[in-house]
């Protein structure tokens, strides 16, 4: 499997740690060809699929958050969408704050 291109950090700056999932054990939607990683905490469930392309790399995050909880996140940069299916989120990025509502992009 190859390693996650995104990485996850809590508000005091500890790193999320996640697991690999073989496809065939993976219940739920799955983005085909992707790898999988998942992270299970007291705070609820992140689970990660990755499509990589040396062209472009498709990303399939799901959230299942118990209590609230304030993440950092570490990727690359670059040309990017965002659409949030249920729920909202808040985010920062360089310096501009935006509230995604489910079914805004």
């Amino acid at each position: 499997m190859e390693p996650m291109t995104v990485q996850f950090f809590l508000a005091d700056g500890s790193k999320f740690i996640f697991n690999s999932v073989a496809v065939k054990k993976y219940k739920g939607l799955l983005l085909p060809g992707s790898n999988i990683h998942e992270n299970n905490s007291e705070a609820g469930v992140l689970t990660i699929q990755e499509f990589t392309n040396p062209l472009f790399l498709i990303s399939h995050r799901i959230f299942t958050i118990l209590t609230k909880l304030r993440l950092s996140i570490s990727e690359r940069p670059g040309l990017r969408l965002e659409a949030l299916l249920t729920g909202e989120i808040n985010f920062s990025s360089n310096g501009k704050k935006i509230k995604l509502k489910a079914g805004q992009y």
